[in-house]
């Protein structure tokens, strides 16, 4: 088969221009790869950036009832339907969660730096659970405002901070694709 490349030029023009559309083409699919994959993960944690958002809007109105139940319950029932949640407090230990066996515990998430979080940096990324469960985890910290010193000292410029885990099934496949879009399934 190689012996035809040496007898006509045709045949090896043929074989070039092959090989380069092959590698153009190679190259083209490999970059779009990349860039949707990049894409698809920015579109992802701007999700999760959304939805924690929206908790602590949702939250910061019960906190300032003061109602501890109803917090609880609340951030309980919201952390079921999205993967999990939890409020932690200064001190990092967590205050409200779902997840019973963490209240009053340190807050503790292998590649998570609490105190990062508590000194006023948003913290996000992807991690898998204890139960194998591919999670967005967002750690955003709860600011210190006038009327928060009804309850807490005013000496604190973060109070504590919201985690929020969202399944990164409920998001790729569409249940938290839209979290503004009112017709989703739930």
């Amino acid at each position: 088969m190689l012996d035809i490349l040496d007898k006509s030029l045709g045949a090896k023009l043929i074989f070039w221009v092959s090989l380069g559309l092959i590698l153009v083409l190679g190259f083209t699919t490999w970059f779009n790869i990349t860039y949707q994959i990049k894409s698809s993960k920015t579109q992802i944690m701007e999700t999760v950036n959304l939805v924690t958002h929206t908790m602590m809007e949702a939250l910061k109105s019960l906190m300032l009832g003061g109602n501890q139940d109803l917090i609880q319950q609340t951030v309980a029932s919201i952390g079921e339907d999205i993967a999990g949640m939890a409020i932690i407090d200064w001190e990092g230990v967590v205050r409200k969660t779902g997840n019973e066996a963490l209240l009053g515990k340190k807050f503790q998430l292998q590649g998570f730096d609490i105190r990062e979080a508590l000194n006023g940096k948003t913290i996000k990324g992807l991690r898998k659970t204890d139960a194998g469960k591919q999670v967005y985890t967002q750690l955003l910290p709860i600011p210190s405002d006038k009327v928060c010193y009804q309850c807490h000292e005013s000496t604190l410029s973060v109070l504590g901070v919201i985690q929020v885990d969202l399944d990164e099934n409920k998001i790729v496949f569409g249940e938290w694709a839209d979290p503004t879009d009112r017709n989703r399934k739930n």
